[in-house]
């Protein structure tokens, strides 16, 4: 069925006919594949009409030239899909797309040449985007003129820079391929954040949170006053940054937002209305200029309406009451909102092998690269994981001492295959008793790359200057290589004896069985950091300082019958177990009614 948004003065229309945008958004790459028609129900159930999403360059274009979209990355298979629930489309590439994503969805390798400059136009990065951008054209392309109706350029790029040649190439790029909908850009939350000009004939877009959204949407007013007003960022979650207490925005605050904004006559999407999962390693950084670096956390579960599994809240049910007012599609009463799936407590799993870090290096490596200074881990060739350092050391008379200039993130030194030093992302200093010389191995960590601010450029992993020794003396002859974490299956376990502390860093492997696979989560009771794979899939980073205890493991990563897990601990455990329980371990939510009565649907209860 051919359809057709556009916009007529301060109208936005659908095949002619008045239509308020209502959107959530909600990433594919963040669901499992399984579990994308379930969501989306919820969402149109919500009495929501429209479904936003980013694209992750990084996962779409590991190398250069080398796209995946399949599996889980089938951005046209999930475009479909919500086409067949009647819904609407706003497809956000980016290329840049900040969302606590690693590198805000850049891929590492962009890292590798020293001339290219993020977000610019310079040569070499338009080149990069414009391949990127003609792969995606090609996957979405079939929905133009359907239910493909709006397409952002860029994301939040006043926080960043002002190249409107740069601006005016993504708006061609898009021109270029005919599309045939509404092209915008996403700029700000207030005076100092909303560039003054964007290519003709985009649509200028707004961010803000609860606070005061009816000041910046006259501020927008003034800005393009012949044009409708759309929030394409209402900001109801929360990001969750390791070790750093939630902010829970109050949900009635957050209701009164949305009234305020759909009354004033704004289109609206909520971000997120389904945050889902950083799976694997994609979880990004946080370190605004002059503050603490801290990674996020693999959970993006940021308190929307829907949970990171998929569950109903009483915010969810809230925020319905509303779009129902708003919606003239939409009949709440003959409208049934899906049920909650089932979470199933597994109980506790002993971890029998263990395999030490230092006695697989070489097992784990997968490029090498012998230069005379280290390489970052951009420069070897790698993105994700770790970087390994090896080089040889010579005798000497006293004990050497060695520190590690211009580096990230934390990490070991080995000596002769013994752990000798664990450090952190600042100040890595430790000696070596050289002996009659040796082999000192380091290896780092990609704790995940920022994701916002302007040192984004400076978000090279591993060694970017290089190793003093005796605080004076560059070592040089190295062997760089890198070690992504995502194939396990070559390491060499052993049987643990005892049930003594067992100090990392070091892998621990057990297995379990399931008679009827169902949505769970794990936890590390005694762990303190480090991350885990289920059957080969890595879930993604656990730490003891939390925000988020738990790691969601969904259904369709469980085998009926016998499983494997496999735990990466950095420091130590105390024992050596893991447990599967029904549900998540985190702060509680805000979600009580208005009346402060506890709301109840499907089997969780909202208090």
């Amino acid at each position: 069925m051919i359809m057709k948004l556009e916009m007529h003065g301060k109208q936005i229309l659908l095949d002619g006919s008045p239509f308020r945008i209502l959107s959530g958004e909600m990433h594919y790459f963040r669901i499992p594949r399984e579990y994308w028609r379930d969501r989306l129900e919820k969402l149109r159930a919500c009495g929501l009409n429209t479904v936003a999403t980013y694209m992750p360059w990084n996962l779409h274009e590991p190398e250069p030239g080398q796209f995946d979209f399949s599996g889980g990355l089938d951005v046209a298979a999930f475009i479909k899909l919500v086409g067949e629930l009647d819904l609407q489309v706003i497809i956000r590439p980016g290329p840049y797309i900040c969302s606590e994503w690693e590198f805000g969805g850049f891929p590492a390798w962009l890292l590798r040449d020293r001339q290219l400059r993020l977000r610019s136009a310079e040569p070499h990065y338009l080149a990069c985007i414009k391949r990127y951008y003609e792969a995606v054209i090609e996957e979405i392309r079939p929905f133009y003129n359907r239910n493909l109706t709006m397409f952002q350029i860029e994301n939040g790029y006043a926080s960043y820079g002002n190249d409107q040649k740069y601006y005016r190439f993504l708006k061609k790029l898009v021109d270029d391929s005919g599309f045939p909908g509404i092209v915008i850009a996403a700029d700000g939350d207030s005076d100092t954040r909303i560039s003054t000009e964007v290519p003709a004939g985009v649509w200028r877009t707004l961010m803000c949170g609860s606070e005061n959204p009816i000041e910046q949407l006259e501020f927008m007013k003034q800005e393009q006053p012949d044009k409708p007003q759309f929030v394409i960022e209402y900001w109801n979650g929360q990001e969750l940054l390791t070790g750093v207490p939630v902010r829970l925005r109050d949900p009635a605050e957050i209701i009164d937002g949305i009234e305020k904004i759909l009354a004033w006559g704004a289109h609206l999407n909520l971000y997120m209305f389904h945050g889902g999962t950083n799976f694997g390693l994609m979880n990004g950084g946080h370190e605004p200029a002059g503050s603490k670096y801290i990674p996020m956390s693999s959970s993006y579960d940021t308190f929307a309406p829907l949970t990171e599994a998929g569950d109903i809240t009483g915010l969810y049910l809230k925020m319905r009451k509303i779009f129902s007012k708003y919606n003239p599609a939409f009949d709440s009463a003959k409208t049934l909102v899906p049920g909650n799936l089932p979470k199933t407590a597994f109980g506790e799993v002993e971890l029998t092998e263990c395999a030490m870090l230092a006695d697989n290096l070489d097992e784990l490596s997968e490029h090498s690269v012998k230069s005379s200074c280290p390489l970052t881990m951009e420069d070897a060739g790698g993105d994700y994981g770790y970087v390994r350092y090896t080089t040889k050391l010579s005798s000497q008379h006293f004990l050497l001492p060695v520190s590690l200039y211009d580096y990230q993130d934390g990490g070991w030194a080995f000596y002769n295959g013994h752990l000798i030093s664990a450090f952190e992302r600042k100040n890595a200093e430790f000696t070596v008793d050289t002996g009659n010389g040796g082999t000192l191995e380091l290896v780092i960590e990609n704790a995940g790359r920022t994701n916002f601010f302007y040192t984004m450029e400076h978000n090279r992993k591993g060694i970017s200057g290089g190793v003093l020794l005796n605080h004076q003396q560059f070592q040089q002859g190295w062997t760089t290589s890198t070690l992504s974490m995502k194939d396990l299956s070559k390491l060499k376990f052993h049987p643990l004896s005892g049930k003594s502390p067992h100090s990392g860093p070091a892998f621990f492997r057990g297995e379990f069985t399931v008679e009827d696979p169902a949505d769970t989560f794990l936890t590390i009771p005694s762990g303190q950091r480090g991350f885990c794979a289920i059957n080969g899939f890595l879930l993604g980073r656990y730490d003891h300082l939390g925000p988020i205890y738990t790691l969601y493991v969904p259904k369709s990563l469980l085998r009926k019958g016998k499983n494997s897990i496999t735990v990466f601990e950095k420091e130590f455990m105390v024992r050596q177990t893991v447990e599967f329980l029904n549900r998540s371990l985190q702060p509680p939510r805000l979600d009580l009614s208005s009346d402060g009565t506890p709301l109840e649907f499907g089997n969780r209860k909202f208090i």
